[in-house]
């Protein structure tokens, strides 16, 4: 390599390096999103229609339509008998914690197929005992709904962006002083699909993989939200990757409450979405606390 094509490379990798850091040093925020319940929603009603189809026809999934409802209880049964649970389990909606397969399924301590192989025994051991299903019919659909919603692709199929979220996204990706991530609890082949559906452009070529901080990447139980190790990962994380960002400048969002507590334990600023009104007030949080003009709708 001659002198002149040294120097040309050396010039090239420090103007590289002087952007970097420049780039860094100019993000003052970094604002957090949970995927599931905030930038995208899971369609429960295509799941239990795509199970009761395959359970019977549409005429039996109506005469049984009450122990379809009902179905739940027994089906949390089913998969708290499969993995262990957490010390600090994620929730649902209602902050019922769930179910031990879930979690193990979350944490990637556990593959869907496992989950599925698992509950086919309990499953037709409960039928046999004659204590957990309501009817023969019920223990058929929890059968197929299991089959269901741990099939990867039948999963992420019943997956669809929110509109409200993905309009936040859009005008915090404009800006150029805030970063952004994802954190969520997330199964990882779940996710690799989810990143190749068309309808997630809108999300994924605004936030890139490395700024995608997945539960079952990590496979520990350890780290899945509320867990206190998932958001001192978060903080350190972020601290590593733009100078001077601080505990209080990272700014997340999420539906669970358990998830938004535990955050805010760690010294996270946080705003809890639970309907449509909330990206606005997330939107109002963001401008008039930290100086972040957004457009929430």
């Amino acid at each position: 390599m001659t002198r002149k094509l040294r120097n040309n490379f050396l010039l090239t990798i420090f103007v590289t390096l002087y952007c970097s850091l420049s780039f860094a040093a100019q993000i003052r925020k970094v604002v957090v999103f949970d995927l599931n319940g905030v930038l995208i929603s899971v369609s429960r009603g295509k799941i239990g229609f795509t199970a009761a189809m395959r359970a019977g026809n549409l005429f039996d999934a109506l005469v049984h339509m009450k122990e379809l409802a009902g179905a739940k209880k027994p089906l949390f049964a089913i998969l708290n008998q499969i993995g262990q649970s957490h010390e600090y389990p994620p929730c649902d909606e209602t902050g019922t914690p769930l179910p031990a397969a879930l979690s193990e399924l979350q944490a990637g301590t556990m593959r869907c197929a496992d989950v599925v192989a698992a509950a086919q025994p309990i499953i037709d051991r409960e039928l046999a005992r004659g204590n957990l299903f309501a009817s023969e019919f019920q223990a058929t659909f929890i059968r197929e709904l299991i089959g269901v919603t741990f099939d990867p692709q039948q999963f992420v199929a019943a997956c669809e962006p929110i509109k409200e979220g993905i309009r936040l996204l859009r005008s915090l990706a404009a800006r150029d002083d805030v970063a952004i991530l994802i954190l969520s609890n997330f199964e990882s082949e779940e996710f690799a699909l989810l990143r190749q559906k068309n309808s997630m452009c809108s999300i994924f070529n605004r936030i890139p993989l490395e700024n995608c901080i997945i539960s079952g990447a990590f496979q520990h139980p350890y780290f899945t939200k509320p867990h206190p190790n998932v958001f001192e990962y978060l903080v350190t994380l972020c601290q590593g990757r733009y100078p001077g960002i601080r505990a209080e400048d990272i700014i997340f969002l999420d539906d669970q409450e358990e998830n938004v507590a535990a955050a805010q334990q760690r010294g996270i600023c946080t705003c809890r979405i639970t309907d449509k009104k909330s990206y606005r007030c997330a939107a109002k949080l963001l401008a008039e606390e930290h100086g972040i003009a957004v457009k929430a709708k």
